[in-house]
């Protein structure tokens, strides 16, 4: 069902409650506070940037005195300003992402576009579901693929930049950073690109801070007894976790991630420009089309070496056909008969990419 129908079959049954029509135009200040009343508790629950412009237009905007007056100028801005932020927090899409679909049981896809503002450093025009040009593909998750710190190395390192989101425990506090970087390794590594990040409340994304790196040569620590660690954050055990300043001062500026905390659980994510995902997507398509020629190919010169070989006996059989006719002629009354056999041929298998 589409969520202008939702928000259609919603409106009649709050008239029916009250008694009332549903021409706006007809309702004195009493019916709004009516209708305002008994339609307050549902708003949370309609996915309004879902709708599209024109049904906004004809269809709740003329609804507009029993809306949140926030929520109308918040949807004016989304329909007419390009790449507008979102002020209000409202439910996930119920459409699915089917470009880039989300696999995660931490954060849902209203989080990928402030993620990839992130990444690209947009500070007032942020990205929306519409325009996001990431993909985040998730490489690890800690409950499923493995809690110890080898887990974690074996799906995230060599895998390019990634976003890491974990769950601190006992709390709905979200907490995680962007490494730019590769996993791998023994060392710290410099980048003036990462950063991290503390949602107080996981659910609502208008509860965010990012902090992005100050001291870049301890931006990221990639060693193979730690899980993601980034300035002073320390994964020690993926479950235990610190964040102390270990002598070497504020590296990310503080926004409010305990000093020592547990996690129920974290998740890694590659992320992928979209030129980055088309490239890839080229990459692998031409891969694909030259394993099938080389097969072709190959097909193609076991054939050619085959026929060579009829070829070649036709011809000795030819020859043998000539001398054996000179002798025929050279005795009169004689009788020639020939039968030969190439033999069985049999391609076993041609695989095909």
């Amino acid at each position: 069902m589409n969520e202008i129908e939702i928000w259609e079959y919603l409106l009649k049954w709050c008239f029916a409650q009250q008694n009332m029509q549903n021409d706006p135009t007809k309702w004195n200040k009493d019916d709004i506070i009516r209708i305002e009343r008994e339609l307050y508790r549902f708003i949370p629950l309609i996915r309004f940037y879902d709708i599209e412009p024109t049904d906004f237009f004809y269809k709740v905007y003329c609804y507009k005195d029993i809306l949140p007056q926030d929520l109308i100028h918040d949807l004016l801005e989304y329909h007419i300003v390009p790449d507008i932020k979102s002020k209000i927090n409202l439910p996930p899409s119920r459409k699915p992402d089917l470009k880039y679909p989300l696999d995660s049981t931490l954060i849902k896809s209203n989080h990928l576009p402030l993620f990839a503002s992130w990444i690209d450093k947009k500070d007032t025009s942020h990205y929306n579901r519409k325009n996001n040009p990431y993909d985040f593909k998730l490489l690890y998750r800690s409950s499923q693929n493995g809690v110890d710190i080898n887990s974690f190395h074996k799906n995230c390192d060599d895998k390019g930049a990634t976003i890491w989101i974990a769950k601190i425990k006992n709390s709905t506090q979200l907490i995680g950073g962007y490494n730019p970087l590769n996993w791998n390794g023994n060392v710290w590594k410099t980048t003036a690109d990462s950063f991290i990040f503390n949602f107080i409340n996981g659910g609502n994304i208008s509860t965010s801070k990012v902090s992005y790196v100050k001291k870049q040569d301890r931006a990221v620590l990639c060693h193979y007894n730690y899980g993601p660690t980034m300035g002073n954050i320390y994964c020690h055990y993926n479950i235990n976790w610190s964040n102390e300043d270990r002598g070497c001062g504020e590296i990310y500026p503080s926004i409010g991630i305990p000093k020592n905390f547990e996690v129920e659980d974290y998740e890694v994510f590659q992320g992928k420009g979209a030129i980055e995902t088309e490239y890839f997507a080229i990459r692998n398509e031409i891969i694909r089309l030259l394993e099938k020629s080389k097969v072709i190919m190959e097909f193609t010169m076991f054939n050619d070496n085959f026929t060579n070989q009829i070829n070649d006996e036709n011809r000795e059989v030819n020859e043998k056909n000539v001398n054996e006719k000179r002798l025929k002629n050279s005795q009169p009354g004689g009788k020639y008969q020939k039968r030969w056999n190439y033999g069985d041929f049999k391609l076993n298998k041609i695989i095909a990419a």
